[in-house]
């Protein structure tokens, strides 16, 4: 698919039956879905999985980010090991 265009170009996704998820799926050759990208209007927050199972990255509808969980209580949140090159500045609250 090439989508071009001389101002905006986009892709509409729309859901005329109330669901609540919206997802972008990826295949592999065997017809089973092995990632996604889903927006999901119930909690208004897009989710990342890389492998379906579980959330890699998430942000929520309020601006909280997510990686490694599925609902982060902070502006940024890592469950998990995490490491920083460089320096890392924060104005809110983030947790580890």
């Amino acid at each position: 698919m090439h989508i071009k265009g001389t101002n905006t170009a986009k892709i509409i996704l729309e859901n005329t039956d109330n669901a609540t998820n919206m997802d972008i799926d990826y295949f592999n050759n065997g017809d089973a879905v092995v990632s996604r990208i889903r927006y999901s209007e119930g909690p208004g927050a897009f989710y990342f999985q890389p492998n379906i199972s579980s959330t890699a990255l998430v942000i929520l509808y309020n601006g909280n980010v997510g990686i490694g969980m599925s609902n982060p209580d902070t502006l940024f949140q890592v469950n998990g090991d995490a490491s920083v090159t460089g320096a890392l500045t924060a104005a809110g609250q983030i947790r580890t």
